[in-house]
């Protein structure tokens, strides 16, 4: 099952890659972190890791366990003192460490995370731009609309139309 969820993944980073649709950078780092944390929870250290002190954390590993909480949940607005508390450190440590891992705020990180998410439903499902707004934690369909143009570059009813124009391109032309 990981090894399918991995598969599927690195397709899914290689469409983004390939097809480079609107902003296709924010959607190959999303997608990128979610391999990552698919990796991160079912690595397993070889035994000479174990139990030796002279192995630090390393920054990615301190902040995980918060993209795992905001990863898991992309409609919740997790604050930075849920952030914090999930990788057990002060809220100024983690804003810094946070920054200095990810380059982008934690805030930032959850809104593009929320962002991405409502994209996915925009592409996959035929859920009106409302009901998408509301189930990934936006005021509105205003709301979500503005972010779209901030961070993708047009609204959801054009980029729900540009990603069915690029499907139907693509199956005419004969391509997965």
């Amino acid at each position: 099952a990981v090894q399918q969820r991995v598969l599927a993944l690195g397709e899914e980073l290689a469409r983004e890659v390939d097809e480079k649709p609107e902003a296709w950078i924010a959607g190959a780092r999303q997608c990128l972190l979610r391999l990552l944390l698919t990796l991160r929870r079912t690595w397993q250290p070889p035994p000479h890791y174990l139990g030796a002190s002279h192995l630090t954390i390393s920054a990615l590993e301190r902040i995980m366990p918060a993209v795992e909480l905001v990863c898991s949940a992309p409609s919740r607005r997790v604050t930075v003192m849920e952030g914090a508390g999930a990788c057990s450190l002060s809220e100024t440590q983690f804003r810094f460490l946070f920054r200095q891992t990810m380059a982008t705020t934690f805030g930032k990180f959850v809104a593009r995370t929320r962002l991405a998410q409502a994209a996915r439903l925009l592409r996959s499902t035929t859920l009106t731009v409302e009901v998408i707004a509301q189930q990934m934690g936006f005021s509105d369909a205003s709301h979500l609309n503005r972010l779209l143009t901030r961070i993708y570059g047009c609204t959801a009813s054009v980029y729900r139309r540009r990603v069915a124009t690029m499907a139907s391109s693509r199956e005419v032309a004969g391509l997965p």
